[in-house]
């Protein structure tokens, strides 16, 4: 029970401080610039940055560099030799943790033989980084949702990557204690806007649009199709405005929704 009321003081924590970095950060030209939306509706419900001095600012606050892996905000990434030899391009955050004073065989650890063929060696990488954050919840337990915002001059007009990620995805989620499982965006709209029609997007962005538009409880399930959401809506008895994507994802989430609903 300490433990989990420690784990979500420590996610408030990080939430604030991601929030706080957010004006003048890459993710707030990314909502005005790329995504034509206004940053400052989105930093009223939660939009953050994290970039490399956000684990700066968790170790100032007091938290250690093993909560931070235990509890997703670092991930453990496992390079060859020949990546270790481009030290520190390849090596994730831990040139930033060697420069705070974490000691080296604490940040790059060498692989027990034959425990992956494929890297030698484990380095920190930032779960996080380099992404414009949201905060998401399960209906019980709140997590932190990001996006990276680095634009990919190679890749086709609109896909944002992450060159760095060994599987550049876009799409970040915490790792380790906290999963990613049917968590959702702005689902306290639903209590804050009693009586009004609430509107289901799959991503972010879209909720923000519709916000805008002028539509105040609207949900981004972020590609899931959540049973308690469902639940809950169908307790209101309020009109239901599914507003997925047109891609195969998106029709099949509003068949799954529309089934469980």
């Amino acid at each position: 029970m300490e433990n989990q009321e420690h784990e979500r003081e420590v996610l408030e924590l990080a939430q604030r401080l991601l929030q706080g970095a957010f004006w003048g950060s890459p993710a707030e030209s990314y909502l005005r610039d790329v995504r034509r939306l206004d940053p400052g509706l989105a930093f009223e419900l939660g939009a953050g940055y994290c970039g490399e001095e956000f684990v700066g600012r968790m170790l100032d606050e007091g938290i250690p560099y093993h909560e931070l892996l235990s509890l997703g905000f670092l991930s453990l990434v496992g390079i060859s030799d020949d990546d270790l030899a481009l030290y520190p391009q390849s090596c994730g955050i831990a040139p930033f943790l060697l420069r705070r004073g974490i000691e080296e065989d604490e940040v790059v650890k060498r692989l027990s033989p034959g425990r992956r063929s494929y890297s030698n060696w484990e380095v920190p990488y930032l779960a996080l980084g380099h992404a414009i954050t949201f905060p998401v919840t399960d209906g019980m337990h709140k997590t932190i949702y990001g996006r990276d915002v680095r634009i990919d001059p190679d890749a086709p007009d609109g896909w944002r990557t992450d060159p760095d990620a060994p599987d550049g995805w876009r799409h970040k989620w915490l790792h380790g204690s906290v999963a990613k499982t049917d968590h959702c965006f702005n689902t306290d709209s639903l209590g804050r806007f009693p009586g009004t029609p609430v509107a289901v997007t799959e991503g972010i962005c879209d909720a923000l649009t519709l916000v805008e538009m002028g539509y105040p409880a609207v949900i981004a399930t972020m590609g899931f199709t959540p049973v308690w959401l469902i639940e809950i809506i169908a307790c209101t008895d309020r009109r239901v405005l599914q507003c997925f994507d047109t891609d195969r994802v998106g029709e099949r989430s509003a068949f799954n929704f529309t089934a469980k609903l």
